[in-house]
């Protein structure tokens, strides 16, 4: 729960000016300055120095990881000003913790590919399937601030894509519990 949290500050943070335009997120605190920049960082960094205090608890494999994939908790802001699909790095990103999790509860604590990659994609696809309806309710004014989405790409057939995403994703998660 503290590495959302930490994503969700970092989004915030990092979108705080775009938000003044959108009417489902004008009101957050960073936006209206009921919060400031200075104690969001210090939140933030509550949050890090929690989430690494239970990282650094874990078998050395899952602090390789945890590191792994801690640049891309920042990253993914700044995707949808640049790249088309945001959607599947913010799957990528909370998807992680399959590997984590695996490296975790493994008895030689190394993770097994075969197994979580099929898991971590299904993850991946049904982040892109649930993040992609939510998008749609921007999609307007992610068009007018030159934002990027998968709600923007798939626009003209949204049931065809979506649920071809969640078929897959189905069949990922299949294919990991065979």
């Amino acid at each position: 729960m503290g590495c959302r949290a930490a994503g969700c500050v970092i989004n915030d943070f990092t979108d705080r000016d775009i938000d003044k335009h959108v009417e489902r997120t004008k009101a957050r605190p960073l936006t209206t300055g009921e919060l400031s920049k200075n104690q969001a960082g210090l939140f933030l960094a509550g949050l890090m120095g929690f989430n690494f205090a239970v990282l650094f608890q874990m078998p050395p494999e899952c602090i390789k990881l945890g590191f792994a994939v801690t640049p891309l908790v920042f990253f993914y802001p700044w995707t949808k000003r640049f790249f088309a699909f945001p959607q599947l790095v913010l799957g990528a990103t909370f998807n992680f913790g399959v590997m984590i999790g695996y490296a975790a509860a493994a008895i030689n604590t190394t993770v097994n590919w075969q197994v979580c990659l099929p898991f971590y994609a299904g993850g991946i696809l049904w982040t892109m399937v649930y993040d992609t309806i939510y998008a749609f309710q921007d999609r307007d004014f992610d068009k007018r601030l030159g934002l990027r989405s998968s709600a923007i790409q798939m626009e003209e057939r949204p049931k065809l894509y979506v649920g071809s995403m969640a078929a897959l994703s189905t069949a990922c998660f299949a294919l990991g519990g065979i």
